[in-house]
């Protein structure tokens, strides 16, 4: 027939399937994971899995879409619209329309979901792969760290900025959340002073901010979009990797990137990070980590001076929302220490000095927690370690931790001066640390 024969209609409909075979990826049918910040850093990283068919599954923010949150949001403002929209809503409404159905929760983690069982079940419900951490908030980081959080919840992958955007961060929980993402950020706090132009920009300054609104919650920092997004790319793609291939089965990760002031250029540092060493106790009243990298110094040292007692000086940090210590790092002891078959003996000459230029290459992100010594024989704390830790104790705002490490094992104590305001002298509580169970 000579007649031209025209198309009348293609159709075709938006779905996971569909976006995989476009960017390239294999289509994942449980490609479950929870968000949790669904603001600047969330949306973008959550719509650029979302274009490839890998999207989350439950959003949880508390907060609205406000004015100034359109200058970074991946979501730009309805026509039309009065009154502020809630982020998780929006960005629910946004992955669902790339035809992934998702569920939002506009509930704050801190308050609710930490007490919660009913609210934490929803918003990671059974075979949710990880979290995604991009609250940027440390109290965030704290609630998911609680143990009875901890316990019940898949592992986290936690996305921040630092430096106004500068430095990107990526850190990925091991299994039974160890290395946990406490831990992950003491040891990113060491890796990034070891450098000193990275520590100058990351840890140095709080940031350029302004205020915004009334009240709390309302001051974020200055930064452009392409700033703010230069680095969502990286991270987006890490959670495909991890979505594809699985997370990290022995330990946890850490990624660091840096992109130059003219956004041409961007670097990453990757590394492995082994599980810590876990002591608590009973009842959980406190706990201490204690990193691969302080284990090896600690016993290097003890291999170099053998048959009489050693130790040093700890370094990292103490979280009193989790009743926490964080060691990742070790001070060697001053050289008029005193090293004897039945005691060690911290000196003092140069002490002060050692720790002040410590503390302010970390800008503070760091600082003495306790110490360590070790005993010749598997043996419990001694009344001498007893009568330092309370000596110590009294001498600083938060509580000490002792670490000792014996041919056998890993023992502690921690040490709570309490300073009454009707009080005479200050109480001394001290709590005794063994290995934790995992």
């Amino acid at each position: 027939s000579g007649h031209p024969v025209r198309s009348c209609l293609v159709r075709d409909t938006v779905s996971r399937a569909l976006l995989a075979e476009v960017s390239g990826s294999s289509a994942l049918a449980d490609a479950s994971w929870s968000l949790l910040g669904c603001g600047s850093v969330g949306s973008k990283v959550a719509l650029h899995l979302a274009r490839e068919g890998r999207g989350p599954s439950i959003l949880i923010d508390r907060g609205f879409l406000l004015p100034h949150n359109y200058g970074r949001h991946a979501l730009p403002p309805s026509p039309g619209d009065l009154e502020p929209r809630s982020k998780a809503e929006a960005l629910q409404q946004a992955v669902s329309a790339l035809g992934q159905p998702a569920t939002a929760f506009q509930g704050d983690v801190v308050t609710t979901v930490a007490i919660d069982p009913a609210v934490l079940s929803a918003c990671w419900p059974a075979g949710t792969s990880f979290i995604v951490d991009a609250t940027g908030s440390p109290s965030v980081t704290d609630a998911l760290c609680l143990t009875s959080v901890a316990s019940s919840r898949p592992r986290i992958v936690e996305t921040s900025l630092y430096g106004s955007g500068t430095v990107g961060y990526v850190a990925i929980e091991g299994p039974e959340a160890n290395p946990s993402a406490q831990d992950l950020l003491a040891e990113g706090y060491r890796r990034m002073a070891e450098d000193a132009v990275l520590s100058e920009v990351a840890l140095a300054a709080s940031g350029d901010v302004i205020a915004v609104g009334q009240g709390c919650s309302t001051r974020t920092a200055r930064m452009t979009d392409a700033k703010l997004s230069a680095f969502s790319p990286a991270m987006a793609r890490r959670i495909s990797k991890a979505l594809e291939l699985g997370l990290p089965a022995l330990g946890g990760e850490l990624a660091i990137g840096v992109v130059d002031e003219d956004l041409a250029g961007q670097s990453w540092r990757r590394a492995a990070v082994p599980p810590f060493f876990k002591l608590a106790a009973m009842g959980d009243a406190a706990r201490a980590s204690v990193s691969s990298r302080v284990l090896d110094r600690i016993d290097g040292e003890i291999a170099v001076r053998p048959g009489v007692e050693v130790g040093g000086i700890l370094m990292g940090r103490f979280n009193d929302a989790t009743s926490s210590f964080h060691a990742v790092d070790v001070l060697d002891p001053p050289p008029d220490s005193r090293f004897t078959a039945a005691e060690f003996t911290l000196g003092v000459e140069g002490l002060r000095g050692r720790i002040d230029e410590y503390v302010a290459r970390c800008h503070g992100a760091l600082y003495p927690i306790g110490t360590w010594h070790n005993h010749l024989a598997d043996t419990a704390a001694s009344a001498t370690d007893l009568a330092t830790g309370v000596a110590l104790a009294l001498g600083q705002c938060f509580p000490v931790v002792l670490l000792i490490r014996t041919p056998a094992r890993l023992r502690g104590l921690v040490a709570e001066a309490c300073r009454g305001i009707t009080a005479e002298r200050p109480s001394v509580t001290v709590t005794l640390l063994e290995e934790a169970s995992t």
